[in-house]
């Protein structure tokens, strides 16, 4: 059913209407993350994680916007809203599809793509739900149903696509392999740990593996590798069977 072949009726622009003013007026506080460029280094793999933990409580906001008892213009609004966020999300990530490393621009690319895809469900939904008057009940439930299903399944995607960030961070040698590395240093992989534990809760340390909550899941796959002690910190010097800091004398962990 195209746009166009829909009669605008009295109360469909009313709604429209109130809800554009309603946007207009809320623009201002989200607004930010689309009008600032992100002056960070592209190259640097801590900034990137940074941005990618940031995009992900984008996506988290995003998805807690629609409450299921939503219905009329509260939902209208609540899906504008979370237009925004799907787009803050990818701003985040853009810089980094420019990157000179490949790790990272395959990262950014795919994770922008999953996000512009949900802003894409997104628009289907706020396109129905803008008919409401148009359509029975039953197919506006049904559409949004089925909407839902497939932001459920590319979100679950997206996840996968985050367990693949922290390669960004892996030392590699001259033949691609892997040299057990990081090319972080200690104080900078603690500095990122804090920041997904600020950001998450607790349970991004795996305290709750059964949640059903998707970002805390992508939050917890990167965790799970910055805290996995097989990977060393670029600082980090082994001597007398232990590793200890370039420039402080105690040990450092990892």
């Amino acid at each position: 059913m195209s746009r166009g072949s829909v009669r605008k009726s009295p109360k469909r622009f009313s709604v429209a209407l109130v809800v554009g003013l309603l946007i207009s007026a809320a623009q201002s506080a989200e607004a930010l993350c689309l009008s600032s460029p992100d002056m960070v280094d592209k190259r640097e793999p801590v900034r990137f994680m940074e941005s990618v933990i940031d995009s992900l409580l984008w996506a988290k906001k995003a998805s807690a916007r629609v409450r299921p008892d939503d219905s009329g213009i509260p939902q209208l609004l609540a899906l504008h809203h979370r237009r925004q966020d799907y787009q803050c999300a990818a701003k985040r990530l853009e810089p980094f599809t420019q990157s000179r490393d490949q790790i990272m621009v395959l990262a950014a690319t795919t994770l922008t793509e999953y996000y512009g895809l949900l802003g894409d469900l997104n628009e289907d939904a706020i396109s129905w739900t803008t008919l409401a008057s148009s359509v029975t009940p039953g197919v506006l439930l049904k559409q949004l149903e089925s909407i839902k299903r497939l932001k459920d399944t590319t979100e679950v995607s997206l996840v996968a696509a985050v367990a693949q960030t922290p390669y960004a961070l892996v030392q590699w040698g001259p033949n691609g392999e892997a040299t057990g590395r990081l090319s972080i240093n200690a104080v900078e992989r603690r500095q990122l740990l804090g920041l997904l534990e600020q950001s998450f809760g607790p349970g991004v340390k795996g305290l709750n593996p059964g949640t059903v909550d998707p970002w805390e899941t992508a939050g917890r796959l990167i965790y799970k590798v910055l805290t996995d002690h097989k990977w060393k910190s670029a600082d980090l010097v082994k001597r007398n069977g232990g590793y200890f800091g370039l420039i402080a004398n105690s040990a450092h962990q990892p």
